[in-house]
């Protein structure tokens, strides 16, 4: 049943982005307890001796999160941190996405974002949000479908629970490991769940799936081979979130779904007050990262970083289908609804390729590049400096970190993430390939240790590509081969590194006349794209779900207007004069030169001034490297000179002469000769510093559209 903001029967109402909703009751209720976490960050940032700015940003973070609540204003004092009167602008604590069938045309709205009164923005690195409704999805009768889910799913739960007696995050994983989480296994060998399995309304829903996850693929532009439209593998699986007990949070933490390209999740039941799905602002929670290691700290293990602190949550009603980047972090926070909560999420993996190299070795190939090929939405370049030995250094050290720690599996994650950008940068060079089998065959030792899948056939395959492209190079993939297999190997990796012999025979067995195999790891223009490619051939599809929605969220505003010297802080004045209009501004120009990404931690924002035609590089802020990150490799020893993999490629933004580029200097940049840089300082009228809190990074921007909902 579609909820009625008024309770009212047949009623259109227009809610405007600044007002309060009942509907989003949940985002007041949770935040006390995030406006906690920001002053306990904020107090472990003075014992630290962190600038003051830093405490300026979480104390801002605190107070705008709760802006209601009198006791954080109170205990500000409590942090050790210099206190700050209030938040610059209008509060507002997260994105809130209402149902979306209260939607008025395809998207909400939320904010209003700064717009100069003369030349051009744009809108960089957006993280795109796919919204439908299970009405839009021909199934035959998709409200007894979600009635049909709800009751099986309950009782299935009740069933577990009753069984383990646990808490509910234990009795959560073991309800999960009961299901085939594979449609068409299940529906063949339903015996797990034969009530679920062998209904209608499932064999429905495992029909939809793939449609889904291409038709959001499709949407957007983003490339997919007919293969890997036609092979999609989905996984797919309920969740239940029963009443709330004392002392026994029912709830997610964040993580993301490696190995995914797109996830989503149909909502069955929900129960009010709503309880949402939350996505973390990705510039602020960096979704390469290991979300695991504060699991230990509960639903507030983790917040996003300020200024990024502000979330995306959808209050979802029942039928409706949110789809989203597998990188994407989220987490659903701690059930309060009045009943149980019941969803369907499904993860969708690219198809990992068939390959048989001779008798006795073959197996299937791994797609590296599913996180990348949404990262990269709407466009990206392939062009710039080389960063192959950046990335190369960054792989080699997380799998050094990768083996002193209990359980490595995103680590190595991220560690394919990097050997897929050492590639992508180095593609022509058998140095490059030799360096990537080398790193990928540690990876598969260490993931085949832990039982996590085999990954040799990747490794042997980019040895292969190595020499290949020069043969000359055999004696060096000996010696690679030579050292991958210790002389003493401990109990824990004996069968992992005996596989790894075997793999090592195979390889040295070709010679200097490897096999001849098109390039399936990744897609690239200039490898396997239009007319060098055979398997690897993106096609054009139709959007199977035209209703599909898509909303491209926490992206970075750039802008690009005439300025002249002596007019700087006039031309940029809009970014603040809204937000903090007694704000102080003062401008210095900045002696650096154009080979290194630059952030700029004291200013606010950065101008770059166009002596001539030119242009200004970014990189996408999503890979940034955190200052503070448990598990995370450090910054340090040439590491961290380039954006994290898959958040590896840039944007381009052209400037014409005597023309200005406009931006946060939280955005990391790069500017091509003839060019000047500046950095605005902002300050409040007790000088002090405003640092990155100005100007507040956007959510979702929209030209105060009015979001209308009819009562169906």
């Amino acid at each position: 049943m579609v909820r009625s903001f008024s309770g009212c029967h047949l009623v259109i109402l227009i809610l405007l982005a600044a007002e309060a909703d009942d509907d989003f009751k949940y985002t007041e209720v949770y935040a006390a307890k995030r406006s906690d976490y920001y002053l306990r960050r904020a107090h472990e940032a003075s014992i630290e001796g962190s600038a003051a700015s830093a405490c300026a940003q979480l104390l801002e973070a605190a107070l705008e999160i709760s802006p209601s609540n009198t006791s954080v204003a109170s205990r500000l004092q409590d942090t050790g941190c210099k206190a700050i009167s209030a938040p610059l602008g209008s509060p507002a604590m997260s994105l809130q996405i209402p149902p979306v069938r209260s939607w008025h045309g395809d998207r909400p709205s939320q904010e209003t974002c700064p717009t100069a009164s003369e030349g051009r923005f744009k809108d960089l690195f957006p993280t795109p949000l796919g919204f439908l409704h299970a009405s839009e999805l021909g199934l035959k009768d998709w409200q007894k479908t979600l009635k049909k889910f709800g009751l099986l799913a309950k009782k299935k739960f009740a069933e577990v629970q009753a069984r383990r007696k646990d808490r509910f995050v234990s009795v959560n994983n073991n309800f999960f490991s009961t299901q085939d989480t594979n449609p068409e296994s299940a529906i063949r060998q339903p015996n797990s769940w034969p009530e679920l399995y062998t209904s209608r309304e499932y064999k429905e829903w495992a029909e939809v799936t793939r449609g889904i996850c291409t038709s959001f693929v499709n949407k957007m532009g983003v490339p997919l081979t007919e293969e890997e439209a036609k092979q999609m593998e989905v996984v797919t699986w309920a969740a239940v979130y029963p009443e709330q007990q004392a002392d026994d949070p029912v709830t997610h933490y964040y993580h993301a779904h490696q190995e995914s390209i797109v996830s989503f999740v149909l909502y069955v039941r929900m129960p009010e007050p709503t309880t949402p799905l939350t996505i973390s602002d990705p510039r602020g929670a960096p979704p390469i990262e290991d979300f695991e290691w504060f699991q230990e700290k509960g639903d507030l293990g983790v917040d996003g970083e300020p200024p990024f602190h502000r979330p995306a949550e959808f209050f979802a009603d029942e039928g409706d289908v949110l789809i989203f980047p597998s990188f994407a972090i989220h987490k659903v926070p701690p059930h309060i609804g009045h009943g149980t909560r019941v969803v369907f999420p499904s993860n969708c993996h690219l198809p990992k390729k068939p390959r048989q190299l001779e008798s006795a070795a073959g197996g299937r190939e791994s797609p590296l590049d599913g996180w990348e090929r949404i990262a990269k939405w709407p466009e990206a370049s392939y062009r710039g400096r080389d960063s192959t030995e950046s990335y190369a250094a960054h792989a080699a050290a997380v799998v050094k970190l990768a083996r002193k720690l209990q359980d490595p599996y995103m680590k190595m994650w991220e560690a394919q993430n990097q050997v897929l950008a050492m590639l992508q940068f180095g593609h022509a060079r058998a140095e490059t390939w030799l360096a990537a089998g080398n790193i990928s065959a540690h990876i598969a030792v260490i993931l085949d240790s832990r039982g996590e899948g085999e990954y040799y056939l990747d490794a042997a395959l980019m040895f292969a590509r190595a020499l290949r492209l020069d043969s000359g190079i055999k004696l060096q993939v000996d010696d690679c081969l030579d050292k991958l297999v210790p002389k003493k190997v401990t109990k824990k990796y004996k069968e992992a590194y005996r596989e790894m012999q075997r793999w090592r025979n195979v390889i040295k067995s070709w010679g200097t006349e490897p096999p001849d195999l098109e390039v399936t790891h990744f897609l690239h223009p200039e490898v396997n794209g239009a007319g060098k490619c055979r398997r690897m051939c993106a096609v054009k599809a139709d959007v199977e779900f035209k209703s599909l929605r898509i909303l491209p969220v926490f992206s970075s505003r750039i802008f690009i207007r005439p300025a002249l010297e002596d007019g700087i802080i006039e031309a940029a004045s809009f970014l603040w004069e809204v937000e903090a209009p007694g704000a102080v501004a003062q401008l210095q120009l900045l002696a650096e030169g154009h080979e290194n990404w630059r952030r700029h931690e004291a200013a606010s924002i950065i101008v770059v001034l166009c002596d001539e035609n030119s242009h200004v590089w970014f990189a996408d802020p999503r890979g940034a490297w955190p200052d503070r990150w448990a598990g995370a490799v450090p910054r340090q020893d040439g590491l961290g000179s380039e954006p994290k993999a898959p958040f590896h490629w840039h944007s381009e933004v052209e400037c014409s002469k005597g023309e200005a580029v406009l931006f946060p200097s939280w955005l990391s940049h790069r500017s091509k000769k003839g060019t000047r840089t500046y950095a605005i300082s902002l300050s409040d009228r007790g000088l002090e510093a405003l640092g990155w809190r100005l100007p507040r990074p956007q959510l979702l921007c929209s030209e105060d559209i009015q979001m209308h909902r009819v009562e169906l």
